[in-house]
This record gives C-alpha cells, structure tokens and sequence, in this order.
C-alpha cells in the first residue's frame, strides 16, 4: 500500500478521535471519496460478466460490449488496440468521474493487467477479480453460451493464466477470488 494511502488512513483515523474533527472527517470522507477500480481477471466462460452484471453500484465497462457497438458482434476480434484504447478511456473518465468501475476483460496476461492499471487516477483503489473455475467447467460454460469461443482458444488463455498468476506486487491493493 503506499505511503499516501497508509497517512490518508492515519490521519482519518486519528482526526475520528477528536470530536471537535469528526464532522470534517466524515465531510472529507464523503466527498474525496476515491474510487474503486475492479479488474476482472478470468478466462473465457468463467462467469466474469454474469458477476460483473450484478454489481449495481459501479459501472461496467466492458471490451465485448465496444466490440459489439463498433463491429455489431462481440465474436469480432479485429482491430485489437482501437477496441481496448476505448476501453481504457471510457474506465479512465468514469474514475475521474468519481465512479467505481468493473473493468470486463479477461486480464490473463500480466500485461493486459499492468495496461488496465496504466494510467488510474492517484488514489484510487485497484481490485482484481478473479473468477477462478476450473477449466472443464468453463469449457462446458462455453457450450451452453450464445457466443462460443473456440476450445483451444479457452484453453491457450487458460495456460497464459497458469504461467502470468494474479499478484499484488502488480500494483493492486486486493485480490478477490471468486469460486464458481
């Protein structure tokens, strides 16, 4: 955690102790308010987007859904970098915007993570999501979805996961697990 993080707790939490500070504490609390940005980091058909689509408190911004405004098909996976500029651009405005924000990739290599994180507001909190689900499952997921994504493919991203693991030395703050 970083040393401005650590003295922003600190001061809070000393100021809470002082009466006379706890109104402008709470202020400063509700106002300067950091966002949270919340990396989903999973393979294909792993329930990323189902679990993202639940979140009612945060904006998702996901690749699939440019895909599918510029291209008018999520399977289109031409013009890679246009399409994660955007990306990238869309979860940078709505984090100055003070909004928290799920960005909906797969994130298995570690440098589609370090671009997702390139370029966050100071300050604010880096979460990532991992949707840990065994391959088989997966694979069957990927049957029963309208979008099917080629098995190999499942499993080539499901090897660059094993080899480029989730770390905080990343630079996020948490990582979260989900078992589905």
């Amino acid at each position: 955690m970083s040393s401005s993080k650590n003295q922003m707790r600190m001061l809070c939490h000393e100021s809470g102790a002082h009466p006379h500070f706890s109104l402008k504490v709470h202020n400063f609390r509700r106002i300067c308010k950091m966002p949270t940005l919340y990396v989903m980091v999973g393979i294909p058909a792993s329930e990323k987007s189902t679990w993202a689509s639940h979140q009612k408190n945060a904006v998702v911004v996901s690749s699939d859904a440019i895909r599918e405004e510029f291209f008018g098909s999520a399977k289109v996976q031409k013009s890679p970098k246009m399409v994660f500029a955007e990306f990238h651009q869309r979860i940078r405005l709505a984090l100055a915007a003070g909004r928290d924000v799920i960005a909906d990739a797969t994130h298995v290599s570690l440098n589609s993570r370090l671009e997702t994180l390139r370029n966050v507001p100071t300050g604010t909190t880096k979460v990532a999501v991992l949707a840990d689900v065994p391959l088989e499952k997966a694979l069957q997921n990927n049957l029963k979805r309208e979008r099917h994504v080629p098995e190999h493919v499942i499993r080539r991203m499901f090897q660059r996961l094993c080899h480029e693991p989730l770390s905080l030395d990343e630079g996020f703050d948490e990582i979260i697990c989900l078992k589905f």
